[in-house]
């Protein structure tokens, strides 16, 4: 089975991130994808974050129809930074026989790995699957200049699918939240209806 995991803060998830995993279920291809909210982005501040457990069930809200799709909190019961080394590590640990798994991330994060916490030994213990965007992780890539080992960039540009580019912003949700404006069609239904249940991202 190839499962892809797929992480980030997802506060809130949006149809940006769904239909960035709808589509790598179909183009890397994938039998799964697991959602991993992190705790604590290395990037970001936590304090700034929705709650673990709020996010979580937003997840769990907008991916309730789709039986490939699941959510998992290894990186919610861990102290500290949530690195994406120490979550694959996670994951392989308990890998059952035929299971493959394999990180996704979006063509604007690429230009960032060389800065992640022991990127090349992640590179060589898990595959990585790029949802193109503007390109200009790839650019980065393939100029010399990324920082990266011959191996480590090649794995990369192997794992570029062709997705559609779908333009929401999680901070920009949030803003038009904290300003009384609509977000409908940005996110599923059932999270914007839990997002004013629970009155998150109004200050």
């Amino acid at each position: 089975m190839r499962i892809g995991l797929f992480g980030g803060s997802f506060d809130p998830i949006h149809h940006g991130h769904l239909i960035s995993a709808q589509e790598m279920l179909r183009e890397g291809p994938l039998d799964r994808v697991i959602f991993v909210p992190a705790r604590e982005p290395p990037h970001k501040e936590a304090s700034s974050l929705a709650p673990a457990e709020e996010r979580v069930r937003m997840i769990e809200l907008a991916i309730a129809r789709e039986p490939r799709f699941a959510v998992s909190d290894v990186e919610l019961g861990r102290p500290g930074p949530s690195y994406t080394i120490d979550t694959v590590e996670s994951f392989l640990a308990r890998t059952e026989t035929g299971e493959e798994y394999f990180w996704i991330v979006g063509d604007d994060s690429v230009r960032d790995i060389p800065g992640w916490r022991e990127a090349e030994r992640l590179l060589k213990i898990c595959r990585f699957l790029v949802a193109t965007r503007r390109g200009e992780g790839r650019a980065a890539l393939t100029s010399g200049r990324s920082g990266l080992s011959a191996h480590a960039v090649e794995s990369l540009l192997a794992g570029y699918r062709a997705t559609p580019t779908i333009e929401i912003s999680g901070t920009e949700i949030r803003r038009r939240i904290s300003r009384g404006e609509s977000i409908a069609y940005q996110v599923p239904e059932a999270v914007e209806d839990y997002i004013r249940m629970e009155e998150l991202y109004r200050a």
